[in-house]
Parts: structure tokens; sequence; C-alpha cells
């Protein structure tokens, strides 16, 4: 597993990176090296997390179906050639037979906050009790303290 929680995790995930620029695919496969069991709860959050991914585009407003982002991993499997789908890492989870319409459907405010949070703090991705489960065995208790030094007391 990689170093940096979910986000690290989501960025060693992405599959190839073979934009022209060299970068990161904005919406790209999770790949076996995901282990649900070890950055996330269940194959249930490691599938809201493959959809929050493969969602970007059609969040970000550039697309009016995920499917049609074509720097994406859903248009690859969808829509590329054999060569754009052989760059694609097998998941660690079996995806619904529907997958295309789950990832189309809107995500609730509450899922997308979650995995924000845990994106940008390094947080494991899971309810609380299995979060306070994990987190020391991972070692990433500072994920869950407040940034910066600590305020003074007043004296």
């Amino acid at each position: 597993m990689t170093q940096g929680g979910v986000s690290g995790t989501l960025r060693s995930c992405q599959g190839e990176h073979d934009r022209p620029s060299g970068g990161w695919s904005t919406t790209s496969s999770i790949a076996a090296t995901c282990a649900p069991q070890s950055f996330t709860r269940t194959d249930r959050h490691v599938l809201l997390l493959c959809r929050y991914v493969e969602r970007n585009a059609l969040r970000a407003g550039l697309v009016e179906r995920a499917e049609q982002g074509r720097w994406g991993s859903l248009w690859r499997r969808v829509s590329g050639a054999d060569e754009q789908r052989e760059v694609l890492a097998p998941w660690p989870v079996d995806r619904p037979r529907n997958w295309v319409q789950l990832v189309n459907r809107p995500m609730r405010e509450s899922q997308q906050q979650a995995i924000r949070q845990s994106v940008k703090r390094g947080r494991p991705y899971g309810d609380a009790a299995w979060q306070s489960k994990m987190t020391p065995m991972l070692g990433l208790e500072h994920t869950f303290r407040n940034r910066g030094s600590p305020r003074k007391e007043k004296e």
C-alpha cells in the first residue's frame, strides 16, 4: 500500500499516466494495489471511491455523461481501443453490471465530503468506528489531529 492514506492510494491507483502532458489521468482506474481492507472499510467504500474518481469530468461539468470524458478510465473501458483498455489495472472488487449508470447518478454530498476529507487529510475511508480501529494500525493518528502548532494556553 502507498503512503498518504486515501490520497496516496488514489494517486497510485490511477493507472497509467499517458496524457501528452505526462500528468496523471483525471479519472482512471483503481488498481489491485488498493486493497479494500487497508485504506477503505468495505467493498462498498472502494466502489464509492472509484465512482467518485470516475465522475470527475462529469462533476466538473466538462461532459454530459461520465463515460464521455476521453481522459478517464470509464471512457477507456466503454469506448477505448484494446490498447487503451490494456493500461487499466484490475480492480480489487467486481464492478456492478450497471456501473456506468451508477457513475452517472449524482452522489450524495455527504459521501463526497467524506471522501474529500479522507483525501485531504490522508485518512482511511470508512465509518468512524472502523477509522478508530484502523488509524493506529496504519500509523495515521496524525491525520485526525488539528494541523499546525498547538494553541498556547492563556496565562
